[in-house]
């Protein structure tokens, strides 16, 4: 909330709609978070950005597992080839779908019409169009994002093994002063 434009509740509620339109493709929750701030960002609805986000990892899916004409334009649109996005979907469903906004952006500011875009994808309608639109220009935003949320997903992890460690050094401590406790009481 701090690090972006927009207010912890609506970062809460992207993120809530995002992790529920994602559930299938097990993305992590500081994945969930960056996707939910970028959303929040975008000022869309949470349920239309969720409904939104449902259809574009439905489509990738799809067409991963289908292979064919569609997964060569995912692919191309994300700069890979169709075999090595397949992989990258399968394994970070959220980079492959930022390289994906990263070429439909591309794409749309050299000209290209952002309906023709998505519609090629399988991915039609006007909501889509504005939800994906909208992050695929702010792309690099989600992109910090996710790098942020990834610094604090590894800072938290730093954090939780200190507090771990001082518990233990207190435990110790207590442990410590009970015994020399008991060492009065009884002398």
């Amino acid at each position: 909330g701090n690090e972006t434009k927009t207010f912890e509740s609506n970062i809460v509620d992207a993120s809530t709609r995002v992790a529920q339109s994602t559930a299938l493709f097990r993305l992590p929750v500081k994945d969930v978070l960056a996707l939910g701030a970028a959303l929040a960002q975008s000022g869309e609805r949470a349920e239309t950005g969720g409904t939104a986000l449902f259809r574009a990892f439905t489509e990738i899916n799809q067409a991963v597992i289908q292979g064919g004409r569609v997964l060569d334009r995912f692919a191309e649109l994300a700069g890979q080839e169709p075999i090595d996005f397949a992989a990258t979907f399968k394994t970070e469903p959220l980079v492959a779908f930022l390289n994906v906004l990263r070429g439909i952006n591309t794409e749309v500011a050299a000209g290209a019409d952002l309906g023709l875009v998505l519609g090629d994808l399988g991915l039609e309608g006007a909501e889509v169009a504005r939800v994906l639109g909208a992050l695929a220009k702010t792309n690099e935003e989600l992109a910090r994002t996710m790098a942020l949320a990834n610094d604090e997903a590894v800072q938290n992890t730093a954090l939780e093994r200190e507090v771990a460690r001082g518990a233990d050094t207190l435990a110790s401590s207590w442990g410590r002063a009970v015994n020399a406790g008991r060492v009065l009481v009884d002398n």
